[in-house]
């Protein structure tokens, strides 16, 4: 389980473009996609994350 603080470092150090899913599903850590875009808008990495919502597609070539 990741906090909040974790997901940051952890798009902090990665090479490329991270894809941000499973989000406030309740068997997993209960951050919000709009806590972690504050977050990630706070710490200047949001345009290095992808964060679909429920039901969207993103395809990756």
């Amino acid at each position: 389980m990741m906090k909040i603080n974790d997901i940051i470092k952890f798009i902090a150090l990665a090479p490329g473009k991270v894809f941000a899913n499973h989000l406030e599903a309740l068997n997993h850590y209960p951050t919000t996609r709009t806590e972690l875009k504050a977050a990630l808008t706070a710490n200047n990495l949001l345009s290095k994350t992808s964060i679909p919502n429920d039901g969207e597609y993103v395809e990756y070539l």
